[in-house]
Formats: C-alpha cells, structure tokens, sequence
C-alpha cells in the first residue's frame, strides 16, 4: 500500500457517499396518505389505567363528597384540588435546557386563530391482501365549540352498529362536529372497543375496518420542519410559536409494594411532567412526539421512607406546600429522566443529599461504587438539590436537556448542513450517551447550564430570564400559563358524554390519535411491514407504557451508566458532526486516527478543559470494555534493506566518500587492470525499544502511536583484485512515528490481530569512516520525511497474551499484557543518485544491479511488548 492508493481509496468513498446521500439533497414528499398504513401497527394501543392508590385515596377528591366541585375548570378535579395540585406542579416544574431551537408546547395552541383544525378520520379495510383506505373524514376542533349535538343524534356504538352510525353521519343532521365527535368517543370508548374485539375474534367478517385518527402538523420531513419552525437567520424558534411552551402535568400516588412480604411498604407521589414537541428529527423521523420526566417528592425530613396513608393524604391536602426552608417542606426525592425506551433516575436520597455535607460525604466514602465514576454521578445530583453555592437554599426545579444530536452511521449518508439535531429525550446531564438511538447510535448533548449561576442571574435580574428559544436557551415551565394539569382518563371519561365543554377539552386523552402525520420517511421506516421502526407518529400520553409508572416497565429499560471522560474513543462515529453529512469521512473520522487521536485526546485535553468542552462519555452495558487506553514498552529488532546502504551516497557527503576513496586507490597504486571483484555488507540489524501509545476502541479495534529510535552500523568493504579493500561505516539513526490500526480476532485472552498503517520516518548517517579515519563531516543531513503525508507504511500480524484482565477505577482496573509481533514496512529512500557520473558509480559498484535502489524499500520489525492498559 502507497500514498497513491490511499488518498484514492479515500476520494472513492466520498464519492459513493455523494451518490448514497444524493436523495436527501432532494426534498422527500413524505409518505403518501394511501400507503401510510403500511409502517403502522394494526392494532389500537389501550388506555393505561390510573394507580389503584390514586383512586383509593381520592387524589382528584371525591366525587361523592358534598365538598366537590368540578367547574372552573371542568376536568374531573376537584377545583380546590386543582388548586394544591398545581402549587406543587409549579413548585418543582423542570427548567429545560435548549441543545435544540424545538422546546415543548401546548398542541392545542396550534388550533387558536386558524379558521380549521381537522381530527382526520382515515377508515382502512385490512381484511384484503393489500389494505385500502375507504373513507377519509375529519372533525373540526376549532368549530367543535360552536354547536353541540342535539340529544337523541347519536347512540351507543357496538361493533353491530359501527356501521349503522357510519352511514347515519353522513345524514345532515349528524354531520355537526359535536355529534361526530360522541359518536367517535362511544366507538373507542375502552368497554366498546372490549366488546368488539371479543365479536371480530369469534365472527369471520369479510370486511374488516380499522380507524387511524391523526392531527396534520406543519412540513412532512426534516427539511420541511425547520422550515416551519426555525428561523433560518436567527435558528431560533420563530416568534409565531414562542406563546405555545407549555407542559402537560399529570400527577399520581404509587404503592411501593413488597412481593416477598405481600404487603404495602408506604406510599409515594409522584409528578409526570409530559412534554409534547411537534416532530422528531433524529435518528430517525416522526410528526409528533411525546416524552416526559418523573419527579418524586416527600417532606426532607421523611425521604429516606415512603409516607405512610395520613402522611400522603396530609400531602395532597397541601399541608406541606407553604412550607419554605424547613425540616418537612417538600423536597425532590427521585427524578426519572426518559430518553426513548431508557430511563435514567438519580436518587436524592442514595445517599441522602439533604444531610450535611460532612456527613454526606462520609456516605458517599463507604458506599460501594458498582460503576465507573458512579461517585462522580453522586456528586452531581448533590450539586442539582441546591440552587447556591453555601447550600442554604434547596433547588426544587429539575434541568432537563433536550434536542439531542444523533452520532450514528446514517450521518454519512446525507448532504452537509444540520441533520437529526431534534432528537427529543430528555436527559440529565451533559455529555455522549451510548447506544440509545436507532441502530444503536449514540447521542450527545452539547450545551451545558450551571444552575447555580443561572439562579444567580435570575435573582439579579427579579426573577425573570430573557428567553430567546434557541441552543444554548433554558425554558423555564414554572409558569403558571405553561402548566396544564392532566388527571387520569377515567376522571374525565363519563364527563365527556354529558359535558361539551369538557368535550371540547379533553377527548384527545381517550381516542387514539397520532399527534403529527401517521408516518415519515426515516432510515429504518418499513424495514418490517406494519410495525414501528421510530417512524410513527406518536399517541398521546395516557396510551403511553409510562403512564402512572416509576422508573423502567413495558417499553423501557433502565440506563444505569459508567461515566468516563471523553478521552475514551468507544466507537468512530462518536466524532461525526451534524452538520458535515458524508463529510464526516473526513476529519471527524480520521480524529480516531494517529497521529490526530493522540493530539486530540491528550494534547488538547488540558484546552478542552479550560473551555469547558470536555462533557462525559455515558456507558450502560452491562460490561464496559475492560480496556480504553494503555502504554506499551519492548524491545524491537529492525532489519534493513541491503539498499539502505546508499545513504552513504546522501549529497553533503559524497564528495568526500569519493575523495576518500580515489585517495584510497591512489595511495594503493590501482592501475587501469584494478577492479571491484566483491561488496561486502557490514550493516548490522538493528535492536532498539519502543514506546507506544494505544487508544482501544471497542473489545476488537486499537489504534496505536508508536515512537521508535534505532542506531544500527551500516557500511560496506569493497574488494578489489590487485589492492587492499576499501572499507566504509557509518552509524544510521533511524528515527519513525508510525499510526497503526490494529483488530483483534478474537475477545479472548489470547487475541490474534492484523494490523496495517503509516508512518514519518527522518534518519541521518552519524560517524562516518573511510578505513576507520572519521570524515571531516561525519554526519549527513536529516533525510526522509519532507511533507505532512506519510512516506512509510506497513501491514502485520501478531497474538496478545492479557495476562491480566480486569475492571474497575483506577489502578484496580490496571490491566498486563504481552504481545509479539512481526510487520514489514515500505518506504521511499530520500535518495537522488542522478546527479553522479555512471563512471563513478562502476568504480563502487561492480554490476547496474548492485546500484542501491531509490525506489521503494522494506523493512522487516520483530516486536516483544509489555503492556499496561486501562
């Protein structure tokens, strides 16, 4: 391998990347309405049900207490509830930090000053080989409140009578959107939609329908998304929706249960903080999404155990809420942070971050660390619970991170510009999180917020923050406009029958509607028919796995990480850039390449550092790789090419070499019968010690930097027929840094691996001697390397004994290992022979074939090792 074929494989790649991501320079039209059906499930996702402890202990209040009252507003809460409720929901509101221009809105606000915002209906017959859409309708939402159906216009629907209705709201007189609205309710009602399901499962039918409701929001793909939303000058939300930030809070009592006792073990309370954004553009791409925290709260001085029943009704009676800076206000005791199917939960109470810090600290020293720098995890959430640096004031409000940017292999297959930046998770703190996307793609949150200098700002400027809606912005939603507090469905289900209020209000939290078009082009969108690959629009929350759940359950799993310093390369495309497409094989890939891995990582650490750059590497597998980087030492045998030997020719000491060797001949009394009859090498192979930096990416990929320094005799004696030899040596000081990529073919302990690379080799003769008398310049000129590309390469093989292998912080993670090795090397020799007369050369040389060659060269290396990595 050469220069030559390296830059052209190169040149290749990016040119078939152009060609790959050629379609994404061409804006997509979106799936069409008449093929949407086949990336979406065919089966309705059901109402998850409210907590049985909810409902036990009347956290809505009582319906059947002559104290209730449901008006202002109507929706299934007790008003004087409402009231307590939603001082709580303010109290500990999370603050969201922009890594994005979307942020979470109100859906409703997209229906205020439009003259139409259609519910649209799409009827589909799935009892055929290929699906057909019959029927499309829709129900106006912004004209739902100008008439209510006339009582009598609708009637219980079964799944006998679906039809019979279908046909009648074709009748004028059930054409009124209020009417079609009951009608739509009473068909997904849960106990109708039992019903038909028990029918279809029991009755062979010929035509079987299957509805999908759905919002349309603005654009139908990346391109058209930013668009409607970013202010292409500013990239910041456009002022048109800087009104819509809201958060929809639903909060709920769970009963931690004890299986092994088969008894309560007490009560907690718990806030879902739901956060609806209008698109997803990440890894992959769908219209409408839903995420959410949950925050858990308790009395400080009653969090290291759940509340009992009085407790919990004392809670939600608001006994607690005026409580300010004392040992029972409410405190934050756990937050669970949800990122597609992962959640992330800090606990403020393992160990107890409202203890003292002395005493906290003490904890944190003798509780066991089961992860890599789980203390440093510890240390930030005591850093979250205060909002000052003294700790006199507990910090009650969550910063959440959202817009994260994909780090996946699909970067590459698109045109440059900003890609899969609104990737909507919400994440605890800065930095790369693992194998969290789609085809396992990492994501990365680069904007990072101090609160507490944030709380410092706000207290300076009264409590009010400028918010421009852009990177780098926090949104704070402790606001009473942007709270909406949501009860559970069943508080609100029977209401919505009998209320055209609460009607017009809330019957998007029982029907099944997608929140954006039912499905988006995307990288994985169909790669199963009828099934979600991340490109369906999302249903809203009370359908959601998470509904009234703590911490991981159906359709999420726990993220516990090791956190580790960006140093650490994981994978290669850990370094794309969002906004380079298939640029990204360029630079951000070769950073993951000697020499450029070394000066990144350890060079300019200290600058990345100083400039806050540096954010952490989050690792949930279960078993990290137990080796990230290391340092090798040994002992090499280097074996030069009998061409080497032309140095001795280099232009500073030639003319000496002949005038040495002229005088040589002279002093010997050669006549013209004189001849060279024999060349001797006297060059010695060369054994010399190594130092190597290796960067392990994966349990199979390093990349090594190797330094290497030789001193090796070379020479010749030159016999003749009728004179004494004439002898020449000289010492090379060979000097090389060399990349190399190594891959292991196996995880084992013994590890096999090919490797192959480049390198800048610079050497010089040193000592120079004619016949054992020094040359008046005995060293030659530096020669080799003239410009920044390489000019040696080489290929090999070679086995690794880990003799040593383990996990752990430092030094218990110290791992040993020892390796041998064998590579051949090629490079050009800084060589110009033209400049010498051919006579001259005959008088050295006995045939043209003995004429040192200045092309290419080799280089046989043996390498023994010793290495020490972590």
């Amino acid at each position: 391998m050469n220069a030559f074929i390296v830059n052209h494989m190169l040149f290749a790649i990016i040119i078939i990347a152009i060609f790959i991501s050629a379609g994404d320079t061409v804006p997509a039209q979106g799936i069409p309405k008449d093929q949407y059906l086949d990336y979406l499930p065919l089966t309705h996702r059901k109402l998850k049900p409210q907590t049985k402890a909810s409902q036990k202990l009347h956290l809505y209040g009582d319906k059947n207490s002559t104290q209730y009252k449901d008006t202002n507003p109507t929706d299934g809460i007790d008003d004087t509830r409402y009231k307590i409720l939603q001082e709580i929901a303010l109290k500990f509101a999370p603050y969201m930090v922009q890594n994005t221009s979307n942020v979470p809105m109100d859906f409703r606000s997209f229906m205020e000053g439009r003259s139409a915002f259609p519910l649209y209906v799409d009827s589909w017959d799935i009892n055929q080989e290929y699906a057909e859409l019959v029927k499309t309708e829709s129900i106006d939402f912004v004209s739902l409140g100008t008439s209510e159906c006339q009582k009598g216009k609708t009637k219980t629907s079964s799944a006998s009578q679906t039809e019979t209705i279908d046909s009648k709201i074709q009748k004028d007189e059930y054409n009124n959107n209020d009417c079609k609205l009951l009608a739509l309710l009473d068909e997904f009602h849960p106990d109708n939609l039992r019903e038909k399901e028990f029918t279809q499962s029991k009755v062979a039918q010929d035509t079987q329908y299957f509805k999908v409701l759905y919002f349309d929001m603005p654009g139908h793909d990346p391109k058209t998304w930013q668009e409607a939303y970013e202010n292409q000058f500013t990239k910041s939300l456009k002022n048109t929706y800087s009104d819509f930030v809201k958060t929809y809070v639903h909060p709920f009592i769970y009963e931690v249960w004890s299986n092994n006792e088969n008894k309560s073990m007490g009560y907690e309370f718990v806030i879902q903080y739901w956060f609806y954004y209008p698109l997803n553009d990440g890894g992959n791409n769908h219209e409408g999404d839903w995420e959410h925290i949950n925050v858990t709260i308790s009395p400080k001085n009653l969090i290291e155990r759940n509340l009992t029943e009085s407790e919990m009704l004392e809670l939600i009676d608001g006994k607690f809420n005026k409580k300010n800076n004392t040992d029972d206000e409410l405190v934050i005791k756990r937050v669970d942070y949800y990122f597609h199917h992962y959640v992330m939960t800090l606990d403020y109470t393992d160990p107890n971050v409202y203890l003292s810090k002395n005493k906290w600290k003490t904890l944190v020293k003798n509780k066991e660390i089961q992860r890599f720098s789980e203390d440093e995890i510890w240390k930030k959430i005591r850093y979250l619970a205060y909002r000052d640096e003294a700790e006199t004031e507990v910090n009650t409000h969550p910063f959440c991170y959202i817009g994260a940017d994909n780090k996946g292999w699909d970067q590459i297959l698109a045109s440059p510009g900003d890609k899969n930046r609104n990737s909507h998770g919400t994440f605890p703190f800065p930095g790369l999180y693992k194998d969290i996307g789609p085809a396992g793609a990492s994501e990365k949150i680069s904007t990072y917020i101090d609160h507490k200098k944030y709380f410092r700002k706000v207290n300076q400027t009264s409590g009010e923050m400028p918010e421009r809606f852009k990177r780098g912005n926090v949104v704070n939603l402790a606001k009473e406009n942007r709270i909406k507090i949501v009860p559970d469905w069943e508080r609100i289900i029977d209401l919505l029958k009998e209320n055209r209020e609460a009607r017009h209000g809330w019957s998007w939290m029982v029907l099944p509607i997608h929140y954006g078009y039912p499905a988006s082009a995307s990288p994985l969108a169909g790669i199963v028919k009828n099934a979600d690959t991340g490109n369906v629009g999302a249903i809203g929350p009370s359908f959601n796995d998470a509904w009234n759940v703590v911490g991981s359950g159906q359709g999420y799993h726990i993220y516990e990480p090791h956190q580790m310093p960006e140093i650490f390369p994981l994978s290669f495309q850990d370094s794309f850039q969002n906004n380079l497409g298939f640029l990204n094989l360029t630079y951000p890939l070769l950073l993951n390449l000697p020499p450029l891995d070394f000066a990144w990582r350890f060079v300019a650490f200290p600058f990345r550092k100083l400039f806050k750059r540096n954010q952490p590497v989050f690792y949930a597998k279960e078993k990290i790789p137990f080796r990230f980087f290391g340092v090798s030492t040994g002992y090499s045998t280097q074996k030069f090419h009998e061409d080497y030997e032309g140095l001795m020719l280099n232009a500073e000491q030639f003319n000496e070499f002949i005038v040495q060797f002229l005088f040589h001949l002279i002093l010997n009394r050669a006549d013209s019968t004189t001849i060279a009859t024999n060349t001797i090498d006297l060059s010695e192979d060369a054994f010399y010690p190594i130092l190597q930096i290796v960067f392990y990416i994966g349990d199979r990929f390093a990349s090594e930097n190797t330094i290497r320094n030789s001193r090796s005799k070379i020479g010749a004696k030159v016999e003749f027929n009728n004179i004494p030899p004439y002898e020449y040596t000289s010492e090379l000081n060979y000097w090389e840094f060399s990349g190399s990529l190594r891959y292991s073919l196996t995880t084992k302990n013994i590890q096999p691996f090919l490797k192959l690379g480049y390198g800048w080799s610079w050497y010089r003769l040193e000592d120079a001697k004619a016949n054992g008398e020094p040359f008046s310049t005995p060293n030659s000129p530096w020669l080799g390397n003239k410009n920044i590309l390489p000019n040696t390469f080489h290929l090999g093989a070679g086995f690794e004994y880990i003799v040593i292998k383990s996990f752990g912080q430092f030094p218990s993670g110290i791992d040993l290992s020892i390796r041998a090795e064998y590579a051949l090397s090629t490079e050009k020799l800084d060589l110009d022979l033209s400049s010498i007369p051919l006579e001259n050369l005959r008088l050295l040389f006995p045939t043209l074939n003995d004429i040192p060659n200045q092309g290419t060269v080799t280089r046989h290396n043996v390498l023994l090792g010793l290495t020490l990595s972590f």
